[in-house]
């Protein structure tokens, strides 16, 4: 009838196992943009559709991806760092407001450039969360409740007694 096609492989065969998923050209650089975009270790072993212990098993494998992993977070952190600190100071910046002119004929014949300076007022709840953060030693959110009687006395004393001491002063 006919000759029998013979079907040419595509994919380089490997000896035993399933074909490694990493490339060194490839994932480095994608995983650096993916983690300075925000996206957690979860997210990237989703966007490369491997699990998370393989991710964790790539950082420990091989050091440019956990190098590549590790700048790109560094600079989202920096990125959010920077903008929590100028919410919590204020800051100013330019707002540009174009309007555009109309004839009867409905042609634009104009345009019209407004830069308005503006001023965004700090944000103490940013400010707190800088400083207990930062300083933590004289910023503490949690408070100590010390009670005292006069002159400093205790009001009362608390003694713990173990069970087998206890037993034991029974005798």
């Amino acid at each position: 009838m006919g000759k029998k096609l013979e079907r040419r492989r595509t994919t380089p065969m490997f000896k035993r196992g399933a074909r490694p998923l990493y490339n060194p050209k490839v994932h480095p650089i994608l995983a650096k943009w993916m983690t300075r975009c925000g996206l957690t270790d979860e997210m990237v072993a989703q966007e490369f559709g491997v699990s998370r212990m393989t991710i964790h098993n790539w950082r420990k494998k091989y050091p440019e991806f956990a190098e590549a992993m590790m700048e790109g977070k560094e600079l989202a952190d920096a990125k959010v760092e920077d903008s929590l600190y100028r919410r919590a100071i204020g800051y100013d910046y330019k707002e540009i407001h174009e309007e555009y002119s109309e004839g009867e004929d409905g042609k634009v014949y104009g345009r019209k450039v407004k830069v308005i300076d503006k001023h965004v007022m700090p944000d103490v709840q940013a400010s707190i969360f800088w400083l207990t953060n930062r300083q933590r030693d004289r910023w503490k959110a949690r408070q100590q409740l010390e009670v005292m009687g006069k002159d400093g006395e205790n009001l009362f004393e608390v003694k713990i007694i173990h069970p087998q001491v206890a037993d034991k002063d029974d005798d």
